[in-house]
């Protein structure tokens, strides 16, 4: 089980509103959608690691439509690069790449989609060909409200489940 609250212990954000001190992530108040991406975890296998779920724990907000969703990166290179054991392929995490190691992806291995958890405390499933046997992982949580007035959904806590 991965486990992150401390989210001052991230490699990119947009519109998002991080408080390590009161443990949750939401979206500034003017803004209608945002974006996390968490820093690299190790699973320490060296084989890598499958990659079951991902849920997160907080609450969904109200005044209208909101969601919490997600795309995960996997790769054997601590960079993200593509091309382990030398790791020096230039391409690094998420930017550009659309598929393949270090690419940020939803449940069809596509950059333009979405694991949905159906609410907090709901595990989604991971899709096992796109993730499995990949030693480091990170997650782009984004938040989504249909208008300014509409209360923020609040994230206390992302858990990404994995077994050696």
């Amino acid at each position: 089980r991965l486990s992150s609250l401390v989210w001052n212990n991230y490699s990119g954000i947009e519109d998002i509103s991080a408080s390590s001190t009161v443990g949750e992530l939401s979206l500034a108040t003017s803004q209608l959608d945002g974006w996390l991406d968490s820093s690299t975890y190790d699973t320490g296998v060296p084989g890598g690691a499958a990659f079951n779920s991902i849920m997160w724990q907080g609450t969904v907000g109200g005044g209208g439509a909101t969601a919490v969703k997600f795309q995960l990166a996997t790769a054997n290179c601590l960079d993200g690069e593509t091309n382990p054991p030398q790791c020096t392929s230039g391409t690094g995490w998420g930017g550009s790449k659309t598929s393949g190691d270090g690419a940020f992806v939803g449940p069809d291995g596509a950059s333009v989609t979405f694991y949905q958890p159906i609410g907090p405390g709901s595990p989604v499933a991971l899709t096992s060909i796109y993730h499995n046997n990949r030693r480091f992982v990170r997650y782009k949580v984004y938040l989504e409200r249909d208008s300014v007035g509409t209360t923020s959904p609040a994230v206390e806590d992302i858990i990404v489940n994995w077994s050696p």
